[in-house]
């Protein structure tokens, strides 16, 4: 089949899959393996994506059974999907067996949950982590942060991230980079006099977004100031 007839395909299943249509989206995918159409990862990222939450993780499993069937196992876009969905079920199991839950599996569940921009799993995973007490720990602060910015819910980051008790660097350059992509260039800046100011130590990462921020706003004064200061912390010789 021509490639814009598969490209028809995946306009129309992306279509149902973001509208929540879950027994049309597993018609029509019956449909196109059953007519010999050769689908393609996108169409099947797709898919998983729409079946990422928890209550949903079953019926993902039994889409993954046709991309065995197909032949699509060895496709790394579609095995990170296979592999995150497996870490929510594994999640899921662990909350109803009451096993006790740490920093280190909150961060993986939240990683999960960014990377298949499952919004409302990653809020029932923040409930977990407010009603044990975690939410000041950096060790989860900072996935969850990253979490709510990949979601786009810049507000939810920001809130999560004045939640960390002692914010280091790399929740700050969350931070900022989150204010950066949602356009909120006069915030990121605000962040970096605030951490400046604190003592921090700044890396390049925080210094690019920065720049950026100066640029967006055309601030050429402010963006030399910063470009003098990274010279002298040395943040200029530091690998992007």
């Amino acid at each position: 089949m021509a490639d814009r007839d598969v490209s028809s395909w995946a306009i129309i299943v992306s279509a149902y899959a973001e509208k929540g249509h879950v027994n049309e989206v597993v018609r029509l995918l019956l449909h196109m393996l059953d007519s010999g159409i050769i689908s393609s990862s996108s169409i099947f990222c797709t898919l998983l994506r729409s079946f990422s939450h928890c209550s949903e993780l079953d019926l993902g499993k039994q889409i993954h059974s046709q991309l065995i069937r197909i032949g699509f196992t060895g496709d790394v876009s579609i095995n990170t999907y296979i592999s995150n969905m497996d870490a929510l079920s594994l999640f899921a199991k662990m909350i109803s067996q009451g096993v006790k839950l740490d920093e280190f599996v909150f961060s993986i569940v939240l990683k999960a949950c960014a990377a298949l921009e499952d919004l409302s799993t990653g809020r029932q995973i923040h409930s977990y982590i407010v009603k044990l007490g975690l939410e000041s720990e950096v060790s989860v602060g900072i996935p969850l942060v990253d979490f709510y910015v990949k979601c786009a819910s810049f507000e939810a980051a920001r809130q999560a991230f004045e939640s960390i008790s002692e914010p280091n660097d790399f929740s700050w350059c969350t931070m900022i980079t989150g204010y950066c992509q949602s356009g909120k260039f006069d915030k990121a800046l605000e962040a970096f006099n605030t951490i400046r100011s604190k003592g921090v130590l700044l890396n390049s990462f925080i210094y690019t977004n920065t720049f950026q921020s100066c640029s967006a706003v055309s601030d050429l004064i402010y963006g030399t100031q910063v470009h003098v200061d990274a010279i002298k912390k040395g943040a200029n010789r530091m690998p992007l």
